[in-house]
């Protein structure tokens, strides 16, 4: 996950993390490479269910996502990205194209 850049750290503007974006559209599209169907591994015979592809779209189409902190970074990640608010209460953050990430609304 790429490092906080703390020249970039504002209340308004929220985080850069040059490359965030980019690397959460590559996760998705590593998630997403077997196609949409997964196994319930706890009862095959449940068959299939389909897997959620919102987030995947809209990072394709370049939109901001809003998605829990730990998707993104937090203390126990490579490397740990210390937030400039309270983790604790901030579950939920916003990421745009422009790699910045602020508290989603």
């Amino acid at each position: 996950m790429p490092r906080v850049s703390e020249s970039e750290v504002s209340p308004e503007s929220g985080v850069r993390v040059p490359g965030v974006y980019q690397a959460m559209l590559e996760r998705e599209r590593g998630r997403h490479r077997h196609g949409p169907r997964l196994a319930d591994p706890s009862d095959p015979s449940k068959g299939f269910f389909l897997r959620p592809d919102g987030l995947l779209r809209a990072l394709e189409a370049g939109e901001p996502v809003v998605v829990s902190t730990i998707k993104v970074g937090h203390k126990y990640s490579d490397p740990p990205v210390r937030w400039p608010w309270d983790a604790r209460a901030v579950l939920r953050v916003q990421v745009s194209s422009d790699d910045r990430i602020k508290p989603a609304p």
